[in-house]
């Protein structure tokens, strides 16, 4: 979970408010210690930036701390030729979160220094939703995926065309969603992916369309009931497919990086298969879609 509200925490968690506040990111390293469910302080403050590592073959080190909503961005932090604090002149390879987190302070610089008007949320989402996916180094406990930042990318960001005829796709599930529109897992569940954990947290993420368009979000829950589709409304609800096709979000043009309900326990659900689907169609019409299926088991 988010650490903003320990009581230790909470001097981290004002400052770092401020100074988003003020259009200022706090970037941090996420941790190197292996770990699958969390990561360091203040990485795990909600309006900071945590950073994670890769290779330069795009692979998560295993030292990576992890989390499926907590880590956000993934950088070059392997064999980093680095500045030492031993003296005015000392140089060595050096990995580690610690690495990472500067790569991503410079992109982060680099855009704000292309838009000084952008907000940091405006930037982060910029870096996340033109970034390369990446597979988490927890597989299989827990399947997923982190953008590493592409800084030409994010500095001339391509925005999603809007469906100019039907196309369907479907993935594994995956905790958290990637954003990168050629890649796109748009809804992830949370720690249920893979049918290891016992957190469901509903996500939707999507990068920037060129045009306004409407969104559907639906629920087989076969467990539940079998015999019926649920729609995901706008203020939240549910609602059986047969009462009428409405959309989850309408005229929106994105970026779409929302969380539904927080986190579950998976234990509160019945045991069975569940399908998500997503649907993107031009604002006020239905004969173009993109239309995204995924499953996930509760065990």
């Amino acid at each position: 979970m988010l650490c903003d509200t320990s009581t230790d925490n909470l001097p981290y968690k004002v400052a770092i408010d401020n100074l988003r506040g003020a259009g200022i990111a706090t970037i941090v390293a996420a941790g190197n210690d292996g770990s699958c469910e969390a990561v360091e302080t203040p990485a795990c403050i909600s309006s900071a930036i945590s950073t994670g590592v890769v290779d330069d073959t795009d692979t998560e080190a295993d030292f990576n701390d992890w989390h499926y909503t907590m880590l956000r961005l993934l950088a070059p932090g392997i064999d980093i030729y680095s500045a030492t604090p031993d003296s005015t002149t000392g140089y060595t390879s050096l990995s580690g979160t610690s690495m990472s987190t500067p790569h991503v302070t410079g992109a982060w610089a680099i855009l704000k220094q292309k838009n000084p008007q952008a907000s940091v949320t405006d930037i982060t989402t910029a870096l996340m939703w033109t970034g390369v996916p990446v597979e988490t180094a927890c597989t299989p406990s827990v399947i997923d995926y982190k953008p590493r930042i592409q800084i030409d990318a994010a500095l001339t960001p391509a925005l999603i065309p809007t469906p100019s005829l039907p196309k369907a796709f479907s993935y594994s599930s995956t905790a958290s969603p990637t954003l990168n529109f050629s890649e796109a897992r748009p809804v992830g569940v949370g720690t249920v992916a893979g049918g290891f954990g016992d957190l469901l947290n509903l996500q939707v993420g999507l990068g920037q369309f060129a045009g306004p368009v409407d969104i559907y979000f639906a629920l087989y829950a076969q467990p539940v009931d079998p015999t019926n589709l649920y729609l995901f409304t706008s203020s939240g609800g549910l609602q059986p497919l047969a009462a009428g096709l409405i959309p989850w979000r309408k005229g929106v043009t994105g970026p779409i990086s929302e969380s539904l309900f927080g986190e579950l326990s998976a234990l509160t659900l019945p045991r069975g298969d569940y399908t998500l689907y997503l649907v993107v169609t031009p604002a006020g019409r239905l004969d173009a879609y993109y239309f995204w299926t995924t499953d996930f088991a509760v065990k």
